[in-house]
């Protein structure tokens, strides 16, 4: 994907008359007063956790990441992921730093993650290796492990034309505003006040001291600015409707400090950034992506998604459905499309074929289409002329990860359909008929992709399978998937629903833990219900 910016010619205006000799007022385009000496095409990317969108990411690294202690990181939306695509580690390094606040955040790491004491994770994790995790940690949600995890990326290509505008340089208590174009080197000193009007800018370097400050009417249009050399952060660049409305994209490879208030989406992906004030708590909202980042203490980071992806990036499709971000690998590995609901079956079919390397370029497909509910028809039709369990249940799980309406209707049948009491009988499966055991196991499936759902109306759903349901399975991965959602917090009503002899399902444990062993695991599950270890065998 190739972004090229055709910028026409604009000025710097002096707002005050005093002004005017503290601006340097470029020259048109083409003449000397040009800080770059030819176009310079720069690749723009941005690494997502699997299975999340651009607007769903807070946080994302593709060499470092560090939250510091007494960071919290807080999403009013309550769907939010941060991750670190490797290869250097991801560290949950403070006291007391809480990776979501009053929301299950998603932590998504291809690099080993690390959590100091008393961190808190409040929703699940997806990483390569078991987390370390010192005294007081917690982890909310589930830990999963795939050494095999590689993460999505969107890229695009921004041109800093040769022929600018010019440098421009506010002097103190100086004023000037500026049109969208093309500028040399930028500085903003202190008390000094610039203007942007909305739209996209090129700077060769940017330069805002303490106390200065940029600011831009962005009630209709984005501000986006791209700075391709040297970029210093001192104060605050002001959008007029917040974080949603400003785009700063660096190029550059030297270090970032912004130790200001920041409110927007910042892309730095050749560059390590620090973001926070030191020995003063401060606050930044937006969305973070970069090479390395670090998030001084006491620092609070708020998700606000830009609202002009689409204008950076083209995250739409002719016909309408996301565009998904791509993996590497082989010609003859890659997913086809599944951009509308005649890619189903292909697709389909290349899932259930799919290798343990080639899921996550699976899963960056099905991110693209989340979404669309004609695709999401379109899968349920193929089930229901499909009577082989193991497509099913594939189908399923897909179903789940693109959040649909028509997904929902279809496990909330799916779950409330009584189990058969006749059929087939087999005596290596106890006293169930084999058409009510593979119902069971779609049943199950179904309740995943019930709590991927996030809504009230799915919590409901589940809620009244631990309670009506007659299979043991489905009741175990509803509890197991209703406390993974909601933590600690949902314990008490899964509990009314539960009989005495019910409640052990609570404290099942997932196969894959986070640092602990599984023997530890084991020995604690049975430390709390010593009804269930076996009697001592006698010689």
């Amino acid at each position: 994907m190739r972004m090229v910016f055709t910028i026409g010619v604009c000025a710097v205006a002096a707002v005050a008359p005093s002004c005017t000799t503290q601006v340097r007022v470029p020259e048109p385009v083409g003449h000397a007063a040009s800080a770059l000496s030819g176009d310079t095409a720069v690749q723009f990317s941005v690494s997502l956790p699997l299975g999340s969108k651009l607007s769903e990411t807070l946080l994302s690294a593709t060499g470092n990441l560090a939250i510091d202690d007494g960071v919290t990181l807080v999403d009013p939306s309550g769907a939010t992921a941060i991750s670190n695509a490797g290869p250097g580690t991801t560290d949950i390094v403070g006291v007391g730093t809480l990776v979501g606040s009053n929301t299950a955040v998603k932590v998504v790491s291809v690099a080993p993650l690390s959590l100091s004491n008393n961190a808190v994770i409040s929703g699940s994790v997806l990483t390569t290796v078991p987390p370390a995790e010192q005294a007081g940690a917690v982890i909310n949600g589930a830990v999963t492990l795939d050494s095999t995890l590689s993460l999505p990326s969107y890229t695009w290509n921004v041109t800093f034309p040769g022929a600018t505008q010019g440098d421009v340089d506010l002097e103190p208590d100086t004023a000037a505003s500026l049109t969208p174009g093309a500028y040399g080197n930028l500085a903003v000193k202190s008390r000094a006040t610039l203007t942007l009007a909305a739209g996209t800018y090129t700077f060769a370097s940017l330069d805002l001291e303490p106390q200065g400050v940029i600011q831009s009417d962005t009630t209709t249009t984005p501000l986006v600015v791209y700075v391709q050399n040297s970029l210093v952060l001192h104060s605050s660049i002001v959008p007029s409707v917040g974080a949603a409305s400003f785009f700063l994209g660096y190029a550059g490879t030297q270090p970032v400090v912004a130790d200001a208030t920041f409110s927007g989406t910042f892309v730095a992906p050749n560059a390590s950034s620090t973001l926070g004030v030191l020995n003063v708590p401060s606050q930044h909202s937006g969305a973070f992506f970069g090479q390395s980042l670090e998030f001084r203490p006491r620092t609070q980071v708020t998700h606000v998604p830009f609202s002009g992806w689409s204008t950076l990036i083209p995250l739409e499709g002719p016909s309408g459905p996301p565009i998904a971000p791509t993996l590497s690998l082989p010609a003859a590995e890659q997913p086809p499309p599944l951009n509308v609901a005649d890619d189903v079956p292909s697709f389909l079919l290349w899932a259930y074929q799919a290798r343990p390397s080639q899921l996550a370029a699976g899963r960056s497909i099905i991110q693209g289409a989340v979404g669309n509910e004609s695709i999401a028809a379109a899968i349920v039709t193929a089930m229901g002329s499909d009577p082989d369990l193991g497509d099913n249940l594939v189908a399923i799980s897909i179903l789940g990860e693109l959040r649909t309406q028509a997904g929902f209707n279809y496990f909330q049948t799916l779950v409330s359909t009584p189990l058969p009491t006749t059929g087939t009988f087999s005596t290596e499966r106890g006293g169930m008929p084999l058409e009510a055991i593979a119902l069971a196991k779609q049943q199950a499936r179904a309740i995943d992709g019930l709590m991927l759902m996030l809504t009230p109306a799915a919590d409901a759903a589940v809620l009244n399978a631990i309670s009506t349901t007659t299979s043991y399975q489905v009741r175990a991965r509803a509890v197991h998937d209703y406390l993974w959602v909601h933590g600690p917090s949902g314990r008490a009503t899964v509990s009314a629903l539960l009989t005495p002899d019910q409640q052990i399902l609570m404290d099942r444990f997932d196969m894959a833990g986070a640092a602990q062993s599984y023997d530890t695991r084991l020995a604690t599950f049975l430390s709390q219900h010593p009804e269930v270890v076996p009697a001592p065998v006698t010689p």
